[in-house]
């Protein structure tokens, strides 16, 4: 079988995991022949390791000097010609006008959903989701929340649609059970600049915290985002709020760095209102850390009963979470234990069954 899988507009990220995710799962089949379509140098790098393991893997770098949304365009009359030479292409968010079969991958809520300051192009892309759903072979979702946000947004016409949950990398489960360098008064918060993550609300917590519990070192560590200088427009907020230095910017990190980070921390905070999926937080406890998410999206149905849920914008709700963990350890050891099992449920080992089940051969 010769299958093509289109990367061209993939960031850093949820994109790339779940692309190394889906090459891993293609690889464990026989007599199959893979070529992945790259854009970006990061996405280029971030799966050479598997190129350079699988003789049945290799790469083609499509328009690498292209803007990302000019590879995308690209990309819709490339691949009416090239999409022939494969029985299947398999596609993440977007569809492709391939003569073959089509897999898409549906990751991104705001696929199907209006986010704040969206201009032309992303009503394009939303355009371009929902004629997938109805168009292509095999539509898979990440979430139940992502598949019925499609469903509302397509009048309920997605063509064979599945769920496929992407699964926790390796390295999280490395952390003890009790991290000895636990820092009983660090807040993590692992986000992005976008308007949906709502960071605002992580430094009204951290300032509540700081007028109820003077007397506790409360602290607040960044990850994520693309480097450190992009955050501060957030740590100017933060010095309105008297609380700039008690926030540390961690910036990207790797995922042994990360995980350490969330062992060490009393708890991970995620304010964000829109998710597809809200990895973030089963990492977190896939590392022995508990999490407090929001009620919005896919926050619920990602953590289950393993995670505090609070309402979203509401530093008085995440304030008194903080506080249940820290005065309560009796508690905190209970979602401890739920959160790693929790954890498990999402294993790349289980990705790679499901997408069996799901793609056909």
């Amino acid at each position: 079988m010769r299958i093509g899988v289109y990367a061209g507009s993939l960031r850093p990220g949820g994109g790339i995991t779940a692309l190394r995710q889906v090459l891993d799962g293609l690889l464990a089949r026989e007599n199959v022949e893979i070529t992945v379509f790259t854009g970006a140098e990061d996405c280029s790098q971030a799966i050479r390791d598997l190129v350079e393991q699988h003789p049945q893997l290799k790469e083609e770098r499509f328009y690498p000097q292209a803007r990302s949304f000019a590879r995308y365009l690209r990309s819709k009359w490339a691949f009416r010609k090239r999409g022939g030479e494969f029985d299947w292409m398999f596609s993440v968010n977007y569809h492709l006008p391939a003569p073959c079969k089509v897999a898409v991958y549906h990751l991104n809520m705001l696929s199907f959903e209006k986010g704040p300051g969206d201009g032309w192009g992303a009503a394009f892309k939303r355009f371009d989701a929902r004629y997938a759903c109805k168009h292509a072979e095999v539509n898979l979702f990440e979430s139940r929340v992502l598949l019925d946000a499609a469903k509302l947004s397509t009048g309920g016409k997605i063509h064979s649609a599945d769920l496929l949950y992407l699964g926790i990398h390796p390295q999280f489960y490395a952390s003890p059970t009790h991290s000895v360098d636990l820092k009983p008064a660090q807040l993590l918060m692992v986000s992005s600049m976008g308007a949906h993550k709502d960071n605002p609300t992580a430094l009204r917590t951290l300032a509540k915290l700081v007028r109820e519990r003077p007397d506790t070192d409360w602290r607040l560590k960044i990850a994520g985002g693309q480097s450190i200088a992009q955050w501060q427009p957030l740590l100017d907020q933060a010095a309105e709020l008297g609380v700039a230095e008690r926030i540390e910017v961690l910036g990207p990190l790797d995922r042994s760095a990360l995980s350490r980070e969330m062992g060490a921390s009393l708890c991970l905070i995620n304010p964000s209102r829109i998710e597809s999926f809200c990895m973030v937080a089963l990492e977190a406890m896939a590392s022995f850390c508990p999490s407090i998410v929001t009620s919005e999206t896919s926050m619920p149905e990602s953590v289950g009963d393993a995670a505090m849920v609070v309402k979203a914008g509401d530093e008085d709700a995440f304030a008194n979470a903080v506080l249940r963990y820290s005065e309560d350890s009796e508690l905190r050891a209970d979602y401890l234990a739920r959160g790693r099992r929790r954890a498990e449920q999402f294993s790349p080992q289980e990705f790679r069954r499901r997408l069996g089940e799901v793609l056909p051969e």
